[in-house]
């Protein structure tokens, strides 16, 4: 299980996992269930987290590979393109919420 999280210039902390077991599809839809697995997740990382009190959840679709790695490389039809593309960082701590 892959674990995102950081903290957001306005002292909020966004976090995320992802389950590589998860059934392949369209699944968009939050529960109580995975928000008590994320928490018990996230808190043995960061303990001091036990007692914060959550303020919203949500959940969405993101791309990616079938064997979850990057592309990385020259791309054949275009001469010096080069593609850079991984998708598995869901939220970056630079990127405005």
């Amino acid at each position: 299980m892959v674990s995102r999280f950081c903290a957001t210039p306005h002292g909020s902390i966004v976090m995320g996992i992802g389950d590589p077991n998860e059934l392949k599809g369209f699944h968009f839809h939050s529960s109580w269930e995975f928000l008590d697995e994320m928490s018990r997740h996230v808190v043995r990382f960061l303990p001091p987290l036990k007692d914060v009190r959550v303020v919203r959840q949500w959940a969405g679709l993101y791309d990616i590979t079938p064997d979850s790695q990057p592309i990385l490389g020259p791309t054949p039809k275009v001469y010096g393109f080069l593609t850079a593309w991984a998708s598995v960082v869901m939220v970056s701590c630079s990127d405005p919420l």
